[in-house]
């Protein structure tokens, strides 16, 4: 990829989905995860369960997404942080190095990692109710560095065992849902005043892949077919 922020939220986005899915039990397990590949069969029969899950065009629960939004559309520079967006007529919004138009069209892997990207460690989308960003006051995030991309990937996972201790949890919370499968409970649609929910109360995949904003990707087709950001088809 060509950002450098997109190539380190992809990483995060790695290491998020394979602490879920791969939690190993103890550090012989990870140990043993990192020296060898896993089978085939193995992950499919891990990754079955959350296929369904994280489907960027589901048509009811669209990864990280909420079906239905209304309001003005935007075009997908909008979710990519730092670049001035297409609409605003502020020439400050657009008077450095980038134009308003220079990401109109990116491929699926590009828009789930900027998805993700955006609630992770992004600012606000303009809405006080739903400020995106898990970091607060955006600290620098810090992940080990292996050899290899997978060697990185496992570096950075914590063992079953690890996170029972450190947390003093003995099974992980029971609300095991994501946000765009079982949505954030809001006390008025009108004050949009969202009901609390601590770390105790969810698991881990709700929690990593945590969406407060409420965005809808539109799919339109056009004649081209090359993305702006990895310029694959």
């Amino acid at each position: 990829l060509p950002r450098d922020d997109m190539e380190f939220a992809c990483l995060q986005m790695l290491i998020c989905l394979t602490q879920v899915i791969f939690m190993p039990e103890d550090e012989d397990a990870l140990c043993r995860c990192e020296a060898e590949p896993m089978s085939m069969g193995g992950y499919a029969k891990g990754i079955g369960p959350y296929s369904d899950m994280f489907d960027l065009f589901h048509p009811t629960h669209p990864f990280m997404q909420t079906r239905g939004i209304k309001g003005t559309p935007r075009t997908m520079q909008k979710l990519l942080i730092g670049l001035p967006e297409t609409h605003s007529d502020s020439p400050m919004a657009w008077a450095f190095f980038n134009a308003r138009d220079e990401v109109t069209g990116v491929c699926p892997a590009c828009a789930a990692i900027a998805v993700f990207q955006q609630a992770t460690n992004g600012y606000g989308l303009g809405g006080a109710h739903f400020p995106v960003g898990l970091k607060g006051s955006m600290p620098m995030s810090t992940l080990i560095l292996g050899d290899g991309c997978r060697r990185t990937v496992w570096r950075n996972v914590m063992t079953r065992a690890f996170f029972r201790e450190k947390t003093g949890f003995t099974e992980l919370p029971q609300r095991d849902q994501p946000t765009w499968i079982d949505p954030i409970a809001f006390d008025s649609a009108d004050q949009g005043t969202a009901k609390t929910e601590t770390a105790r109360d969810i698991s881990l995949l709700r929690g990593f892949f945590w969406q407060p904003a409420r965005i809808e990707l539109v799919v339109e087709v056009a004649e081209k077919v090359v993305c702006d950001l990895c310029h694959g088809l």
